[in-house]
């Protein structure tokens, strides 16, 4: 047991970088620029576009969550996608969707910026950024949230 633990250290050791600021550049910029309006709360980012199926389903999936937590003091859900499709059937959905959401429609450049800035191709992408703006190494997919968000900030429900 003892030797389990050693090894088990010394692969995931518990002083491990849990987060990293983000480099001081354009995309940096575009980005602080949409959560300064959210400062001082986690913020989970949803890089997502209205034709593709499993943004929907991650969107979807997050429906009830949204509803528990909105107005939390220290937690908000952001949705950022870029211009690319109409937009009738972004404001379309979004209406339907995700409704008094923090929802941001960026130009393609804008929107490439942070592909390269977060390092992704594919979407839904996902992004957990701490209270400091740091970005969390393992963030939470929109399936893995719930558990997440009950260990960081206990069964909240929102008052209406």
């Amino acid at each position: 047991i003892e030797e389990s633990r050693r090894v088990l250290e010394a692969v995931f050791p518990d002083d491990t970088t849990k987060s990293y600021h983000l480099p001081e550049c354009k995309a940096t910029d575009i980005f602080r620029n949409i959560i300064k309006a959210h400062a001082g709360k986690v913020l989970f980012i949803d890089f997502w576009a209205t034709s593709c199926g499993s943004c929907r389903l991650g969107i979807q999936e997050t429906a009830e969550l949204r509803r528990k937590y909105k107005n939390h003091p220290e937690f908000q859900f952001i949705y950022i996608t870029d211009c690319s499709g109409s937009r009738s059937g972004y404001d379309s959905y979004v209406s339907k969707n995700l409704q008094g959401e923090a929802s941001y429609l960026l130009d393609i450049t804008e929107f490439n910026y942070l592909r390269e800035l977060f390092k992704f191709i594919g979407i839904p992408h996902y992004e957990l950024i701490e209270k400091d703006g740091s970005v969390a190494i393992n963030s939470p997919s929109a399936w893995e949230l719930k558990d997440y968000l009950e260990k960081r900030f206990g069964d909240y429900h929102t008052e209406e």
